[in-house]
């Protein structure tokens, strides 16, 4: 039985690859298309240049699924510091993100699913009680 967490981030997945294509950079695989190739991964600092998208890019994958942690929204890698998450801080790492080009090139060339993950609420500990949950998800 799956516990409330997982029962969201998994229609969280089902709702994206219904809305996702209109945003996406690359739009997600036609429904007949067969699928033979996916790359994943997880936990990347968007504050620090990442580019094992750029290898990921370069396999041609059909599709990315990234499985959590596209940000730590209340760490910043480059100087080791926690900070306290606020609608702010929320905007500004996931622009952080969408500015990267490693980002960009990867999303550019393969398409993207995604899963909500803890740090996405806004920290280590974080979930379902998260008060910025909402604005979070929206920002996803």
């Amino acid at each position: 039985m799956l516990n409330h967490i997982q029962r969201f981030a998994v229609s969280l997945l089902i709702f994206l690859s219904e809305t996702m294509e209109s945003n996406a950079q690359k739009p997600l695989p036609h429904e007949q298309q067969v699928i033979t190739r996916i790359a994943f991964g997880s936990c990347a600092f968007q504050s620090v240049p990442q580019p094992i998208f750029r290898q990921i890019a370069a396999t041609h994958a059909d599709i990315y699924l990234s499985l959590g942690d596209a940000i730590y929204a209340d760490y910043d890698l480059k100087t080791k510091a926690t900070f306290d998450v606020t609608p702010g801080t929320l905007q500004r790492e996931w622009d952080v993100l969408g500015r990267s080009e490693d980002w960009r090139y990867l999303t550019n060339r393969i398409p993207l699913m995604a899963t909500w993950d803890n740090h996405h609420y806004g920290h280590h500990s974080a979930g379902e009680i998260f008060e910025l949950k909402e604005q979070s998800k929206s920002l996803f």
